[in-house]
């Protein structure tokens, strides 16, 4: 089973569109960039279309090179957009509380990356969300990419600053950890068994400020 998940490990091409404007923020050839990778901008605005996981890997690790930016997945996920995020980024927008989000998140999310599996349980005052993954093509530039890419999301649709109790990651800690601390705001975990983003329960019901304001438009 784990040899067929490695296999068939995917993307949804147009979650490549964060990676790709900051890219072009630091007037790098995109057009050549993903050439490299047999992909094109009409593939990007192609929900349908999928690439491996492991290739999106590679991406993220050689824009690291080419703009020296050791935080990559944490820069690209600080800067996710809803589209990125195609039909489920839509739905997510949709929905009333952030309970409901992070559900729909849950239950959904193979509509964008198969990698992984997530799912939540509430322990009390607290909200355990893990994202578990037996793929090893998931490095730490995609779990970083995946966790800051929750945070900006949940502080976006809930129009708040919210910040997780503490986060735990898989892979080493890196050398320099500012970044993390900037952009989590809590207690950041390595070496764990699998990643982790505790919150409070609080949290869950949250409302959604963008589902508010589309139901005034």
């Amino acid at each position: 089973m784990k040899a067929n998940i490695i296999m068939t490990s995917q993307i949804s091409a147009a979650y490549l569109r964060g990676l790709i404007d900051f890219l072009r923020l630091r007037n790098i050839d995109t057009e050549r960039f993903l050439d490299r990778y047999n992909v094109n901008e009409a593939m990007i605005e192609n929900f349908q279309a999928r690439i491996p996981v492991e290739n999106f890997n590679q991406m993220l690790y050689e824009a690291s090179d080419l703009t020296g930016d050791n935080d990559i997945g944490l820069h690209v996920g600080e800067q996710i957009k809803p589209n990125q995020y195609g039909v489920l980024g839509l739905s997510i927008m949709n929905c009333k509380t952030l309970e409901e989000a992070v559900q729909r998140h849950t239950r959904y999310e193979n509509l964008v990356c198969n990698v992984a599996m997530s799912c939540y349980q509430v322990k009390g005052d607290q909200v355990e969300l893990t994202w578990d993954t037996c793929a090893p093509e998931a490095t730490r530039h995609i779990a970083e990419e995946n966790v800051a890419s929750w945070i900006t999301f949940a502080r976006w649709i809930s129009g708040t600053d919210l910040s997780p109790s503490s986060i735990q990651f898989q892979h080493h800690k890196p050398d320099n950890t500012a970044e993390h601390a900037r952009i989590f705001r809590c207690p950041v975990r390595f070496e764990g068994d699998r990643v982790r983003v505790i919150f409070p329960a609080s949290f869950l019901k949250l409302s959604s400020k963008l589902c508010a304001h589309l139901a005034e438009r």
